[in-house]
């Protein structure tokens, strides 16, 4: 473990910037999909088993005020739907379906919490993470024995909570919804935590780093 360096992924954060052109569609977008006075949560990923999303859509009938966008496709969209309908939240579910790429920043803004249900550690970093906490929002996400608690930390820029427990994600959910406060601090560690941690420009200087590191050490040999 010694001979070991950890860097994570790193990506280029400058796209999430709050332009203009991405703070008029995020408008347009929380028009369309969110009424006034409700907080929207948004998990963006396919709709497949490991992914948690049917959790979410269980949680929602303890968060009374929250809508849930659901962005992207997958082999159980119909049984999510199903699901929606049977517990009576289905008006407060929107699917999303595959949001183009360029679209990604402006939906990002456009809600108020990113939620990450993924329930198994097949979920092994998050990317969308980042992106998220690159436009501000704070995280709730599951305690997974993955790199997802490395971009998620509890109580710094988000929140976590046991994994496939609808309860505790509602009550997680419940806790940000009551607290504009709270939501801010995490978002602002987390745009932090973004730029510092997992930005293009500092995984490049932790490679320079590391490569000088070991040429010097190569010519101390």
């Amino acid at each position: 473990r010694d001979k070991a360096r950890v860097i994570p992924f790193g990506l280029p954060l400058e796209r999430f910037e709050p332009n203009p052109g991405v703070l008029q569609r995020a408008a347009e977008l929380r028009q369309l999909h969110a009424k006034p006075g409700q907080t929207a949560f948004l998990n963006i990923g396919r709709l497949v088993g490991y992914k948690g999303q049917r959790h979410a859509i269980e949680a929602l009938p303890g968060v009374p005020s929250a809508v849930l966008w659901l962005a992207g496709t997958g082999p159980l969209e119909a049984d999510l739907r199903q699901l929606a309908a049977t517990t009576g939240v289905a008006a407060r579910v929107r699917f999303l379906g595959n949001v183009p790429d360029s679209d990604l920043p402006a939906i990002l803004h456009a809600c108020d919490v990113f939620l990450f249900p993924s329930i198994t550690p097949n979920e092994a970093f998050g990317l969308v993470l980042v992106e998220a906490m690159a436009c501000r929002k704070p995280l709730v996400a599951c305690h997974l024995r993955s790199g997802v608690t490395y971009v998620c930390r509890g109580g710094d820029n988000g929140l976590l909570v046991p994994p496939g427990e609808p309860g505790a994600l509602a009550g997680a959910m419940g806790t940000l919804v009551a607290s504009p406060d709270l939501r801010a601090e995490l978002a602002a560690r987390g745009a932090e935590r973004a730029r510092t941690e997992f930005s293009s420009g500092a995984i490049i200087a932790r490679h320079l780093e590391l490569f000088a590191e070991l040429g010097a050490g190569s010519r101390g040999a």
